[in-house]
């Protein structure tokens, strides 16, 4: 059974990942600008303290939340100029590559490193690790691998990190549609689907556009319109 190792999340790398984990359009790289309050360099001493222990449980970096950073990282190699590594960030990196070499847990250097390898523990670690060579390069899965993947994610015994990678990494690549089905057939399978008989159905669809971040009316006309005996489905 994998032991959970560090507890978090930490608040200052859960701002970092808003900025730097949101594809390759809208993401804002760290340090771009000299008044930028989220320094990279602060980032990576967050982490490496959480990796020796130094901070309060309360206060550590998730194994999530490095796997999600760094996979963000890695991924932003191939994004356009405007959302690649800003100079703070090459900066960041480069003072702190041997120490981050030295104490990263090896699945954590595996996403920071991707040619680097990385040797799984178990079949789904194995399913993970397989899927994460091509995310992390920008690539997409069939829906096949997908699935393979999110049921290996949500039954598998592994690292947090390597379940945060591969799900933020998937993320910023902007999930084609196979893989969207793929998260869905893995959480809900479509054995698992009853039929239902109406008469009438109405549908909301609302894509979410990466930045709403409240409730919209539709969720309360629905309730209403269920009160009345009126079926409806939201859907994105």
């Amino acid at each position: 059974m994998y032991k959970k190792q560090y507890p978090g999340p930490n608040a200052d790398v859960e701002e970092a990942l808003a900025r730097v984990c949101t594809g390759p359009h809208q993401t804002r790289p760290l340090g771009a600008r000299t008044d930028d309050p989220i320094k990279p360099l602060a980032i990576l001493e967050i982490i490496l303290r959480s990796v020796k222990g130094e901070l309060p449980e309360g206060q550590a970096v998730s194994e999530a939340q490095m796997g999600a950073f760094f996979a963000g990282m890695t991924i932003r190699k191939g994004f356009p100029k405007k959302t690649q590594w800003s100079e703070a960030e090459i900066a960041a990196f480069d003072k702190y590559r041997p120490d981050l070499d030295r104490l990263m847990p090896p699945e954590i250097r595996f996403i920071i490193q991707p040619e680097l390898g990385y040797t799984d523990t178990n079949p789904d670690e194995a399913v993970v690790v397989k899927a994460l060579e091509q995310i992390l390069r920008g690539g997409h899965l069939s829906y096949g691998e997908t699935r393979r993947m999110g049921e290996a994610i949500l039954n598998g015994d592994m690292s947090g990190a390597l379940k945060g990678a591969a799900l933020i990494g998937q993320r910023m690549n902007l999930e084609s549609y196979d893989e969207v089905r793929g998260y869905l057939d893995a959480t809900f399978g479509p054995e698992r689907v009853h039929e239902v008989s109406v008469d009438s159905l109405t549908h909301f669809g609302q894509p979410f556009d990466g930045a709403t971040r409240y409730f919209r009316p539709t969720l309360f006309i629905a309730a209403v319109r269920a009160a009345l005996g009126e079926p409806s489905v939201l859907h994105g």
